[in-house]
């Protein structure tokens, strides 16, 4: 009886650590086993959309009680999201047309730039999934990512984390 308390306590414990650092950090991860392209580490960032006055800058947050969390990439070149139509075409997708508060997950590569002589650090946007638009969760798994990088830029592999 004692020795059932103590392993369910063991594994109680366990779990709790294994489990709380994921729900606490859950903004930042990584991204699950797909296709993603050539040198891709799999970082990504989820978080509701703020507006930016940049065409080319996407701004996240992430709240959870009172810490905040932010994000900022930039995209490598416009977004084009998929046509329902024809999925193997796409229509540019501004990011001043995301309402504010759409909760989003940016698919990127942390970089180091050079501006005005100086390196600094940047967020470098591949790609964005939809999570939550209009108050409602898409939660379908096989969505698309939209891809904001040069087309054919960079060819594609398999990324197991």
């Amino acid at each position: 009886m004692i020795a059932t308390r103590c392993v369910t306590a063991a594994v109680s414990l366990f779990l709790m650590t294994a489990i709380l650092p994921v729900c606490v950090h859950a903004q930042k991860g990584i991204a699950g086993p797909g296709y993603y392209p050539s040198g891709y580490n799999g970082d990504i960032f989820t978080g509701e959309f703020a507006p930016s006055d940049s065409a080319d800058q996407i701004k996240l947050v992430y709240k959870n009680g009172n810490k905040t969390q932010s994000f900022e990439g930039k995209i490598e070149s416009p977004c084009l999201a998929p046509l329902k139509d024809k999925p193997t075409e796409g229509k540019e997708l501004h990011l001043s047309s995301i309402p504010a508060g759409t909760v989003l997950t940016a698919y990127y590569a942390p970089t180091t730039l050079k501006v005005d002589g100086k390196k600094a650090h940047a967020n470098l946007v591949w790609g964005i999934r939809f999570d939550t638009l209009n108050g409602q969760k898409l939660s379908n798994p096989t969505r698309p990512i939209i891809s904001c990088s040069h087309a054919n830029a960079r060819p594609f592999r398999v990324f197991n984390n």
